[in-house]
Formats: C-alpha cells, sequence, structure tokens
C-alpha cells in the first residue's frame, strides 16, 4: 500500500452491535468465524508471516461504506474509524478462493492453495476479479 493511500483515506467498520466512540480493538465487536470457515482461517494463519496481524485478533476496515457490505461485514451499524498502528491490506477474493476450495465436498485440495494464502498476505491482487481490499490493524477509534 502507497503512503498517499493510508493518508487519504476514510475507513470503516460494520458491527451487528452498536458502539461506543473510542478505542475498539477485536473483542469488542463479538465477531465470532463461522464453523464452515475454520479450515480457511487455520490455513491463512499458519501461512501468517511473523510480521502479520492475526486475523483472529485484528480490526476488519473496509475503505467505503459499499466495501462494508462487500467484505461481509455486519452493515447493522457502520461507523468511520481512525486505525491505530500499523494498516495491513489484503485483497479479500484470495480467502474467498481458498474458502471455496475449503466449502467443496472433496478429498482433495488442488495445488497452490497455501499459495493464494502466501498471495493474500503479501497484499498482491487476485487475478480472479477486481480488488475487494480489506485492511487489518490491532485496533481503531471511533470517532
Amino acid at each position: 500500500m502507497k503512503l498517499y493511500e493510508v493518508l487519504n483515506s476514510a475507513y470503516y467498520l460494520g458491527s451487528h452491535v452498536e458502539l461506543h466512540r473510542g478505542r475498539i480493538t477485536r473483542h469488542d465487536l463479538q465477531m465470532p468465524v463461522h464453523p464452515q470457515y475454520h479450515a480457511t482461517e487455520r490455513l491463512l494463519e499458519q501461512a501468517r508471516p511473523p510480521h502479520c496481524l492475526s486475523r483472529s485478533a485484528c480490526v476488519f476496515l473496509a475503505d467505503s461504506e459499499h466495501a462494508v457490505k462487500l467484505l461481509g461485514m455486519p452493515i447493522d451499524h457502520i461507523y468511520t474509524v481512525q486505525p491505530i498502528g500499523n494498516i495491513e491490506r489484503s485483497d479479500l477474493n484470495w480467502w474467498k478462493l481458498i474458502a471455496d476450495v475449503f466449502t467443496r465436498p472433496q478429498k482433495e485440495y488442488p495445488e497452490g492453495v497455501e499459495d493464494w494464502a502466501q498471495q493474500y498476505w503479501s497484499g498482491a491482487e487476485s487475478p480472479t476479479s477486481s480488488p475487494i481490499w480489506e485492511y487489518r490493524v490491532a485496533s481503531a477509534n471511533i470517532g
């Protein structure tokens, strides 16, 4: 991600629960992983470089209100937030490719699934469609 993208971006957060002004973390969002996606999350965590935030401990943000829905975030309450700390960006299409493989009833998975996980963490655009950028931070402020 380029510096000007960070400086010129507004970030949005979707939540099922009403949140109050101030700092939020993943724990505040009450968003468990759907059991159908445990294998996807396990693979991504195994492939996660040490310098990247764990998906299980981060706050996911979008760069537009429209993207909140594209990312599968709840839309009951949408907030404009200020990220705290480093901002990581990945194309959600990599996650979708991996999730599609793990939710199919098959015994063997295609070669390259581990590479898709590496591409996700590297921030590369997926070749499948226009990128759907998700942003990960350790915490954020609701202003």
